[in-house]
């Protein structure tokens, strides 16, 4: 009985999705008003041997309407975080716009950390992407800084215990030449570096480079 339930709460459910609760609804209305005319076809469901029935209908009516109503919440939570998102990338932009003038620099950037992949113990990598760039006189790199494994780039533990770095390209050679060899090649020559906290959580890194020394440290 329990498995024949399941299967008529299934299939209750695949009508609703394909035709809707409003033929639902209308199919219901139907058969209490057949009843209603023709009383020869009318069942007691509030009789012991059909309580069941009732558990099940129950049942069904609820989980779709809690289901449905989820379904609702989550469609709104997802259009408040992608409003959130967009007015935290106007604000962001407009940040590094005003920073690349003030430093008088030749790239502003900022790479997020997020955890897009787990190892076999279901421990997560940590990443670095580069999701916000501002360039002047020099080319736009951020596709090229993605999904870059804190594990390979000792930068990323040297910026979590110090918060910062600040110096040419050779003095960071000493402290992770795999980034340094990589802006190295993007003709990066001065770069700083700083963490990015919100609530005590480290959220990404702000970068600022230079193709020359800057005129700050002359």
């Amino acid at each position: 009985m329990e498995k024949i339930l399941l299967n008529i709460y299934d299939e209750i459910v695949l009508f609703i999705k394909l035709h809707g609760i409003d033929t639902l609804l209308f199919l219901l209305l139907g058969g209490f008003v057949f009843v209603s005319v023709f009383p020869e076809y009318h069942v007691n469901f509030f009789s012991s041997q059909n309580n069941i029935i009732v558990v099940a209908i129950v049942y069904i009516a609820l989980k779709y309407f809690n289901g449905r109503t989820q379904d609702k919440n989550d469609k709104k939570s997802f259009t408040e975080e992608q409003e959130t998102r967009r007015e935290a990338e106007t604000k962001v932009r407009l940040s590094i716009s005003k920073l690349i003038r003030e430093a008088k620099a030749n790239r502003v950037y900022v790479a997020e950390y997020h955890n897009g992949k787990q190892n076999s113990t279901n421990m997560a990598f940590t990443f670095l992407d580069v999701t916000y760039e501002d360039c002047e006189d020099t080319k736009y790199v951020a596709q090229e800084y993605q999904n870059l494994p804190t594990s390979i780039y000792a930068c990323s533990e040297y910026l979590i215990n110090n918060y910062n770095f600040i110096g040419s390209v050779e003095e960071l050679e000493s402290i992770d030449p795999k980034l340094a060899h990589r802006m190295m090649d993007n003709h990066v020559k001065y770069v700083g570096l700083a963490l990015l906290k919100n609530s005590g959580v480290n959220i990404g890194v702000l970068g600022v480079s230079y193709t020359s020394e800057p005129e700050l440290t002359k």
